[in-house]
């Protein structure tokens, strides 16, 4: 048996668990009040516990402040992922080789991208004329 690691005893919101135990102790089974348990299981159930809370604790707060409104993110964010798009799509036709039903297929999608890109642009430039944004 090797000697303790520095990672083997962690300190999860003052749990200690020792996972050198739970390792070793994982084949084996015990009886308790009549049923076999598993010691990772147990020990892994009470980490889960654990680990939501802390995770509920960190996300508490995620939402309060806001720099816009949400349809405003929501064209930016939709703006960004047409951006991207139309940046893959002379991959896509390059990909295509001599397949011509997948280049047409390619040079319609960035063909409405651009035009989707252009009149979310339009949109958005609106809203911060009118200070909507």
């Amino acid at each position: 048996m090797r000697g303790p690691r520095p990672w083997s005893n962690v300190v999860v919101i003052g749990c200690v668990v020792d996972f050198e135990k739970v390792r070793n102790s994982a084949p084996r089974k015990e009886k308790r009040r009549g049923r076999a348990t598993n010691l990772r299981s147990t020990v892994s159930a009470k980490e889960g516990i654990i680990m939501s809370m802390v995770a509920e604790r960190e996300l508490e707060h995620i939402g309060e402040t806001r720099g816009i409104e949400n349809h405003d993110h929501d064209l930016v964010a939709e703006l960004s992922r047409r951006l991207d798009a139309l940046w893959r799509y002379d991959q896509y036709f390059a990909n295509a080789g001599k397949t011509t039903d997948l280049q047409k297929l390619w040079q319609d999608l960035k063909h409405q991208d651009q035009e989707n890109v252009k009149r979310l642009k339009k949109i958005i430039a609106h809203h911060v004329e009118v200070d909507c944004f």
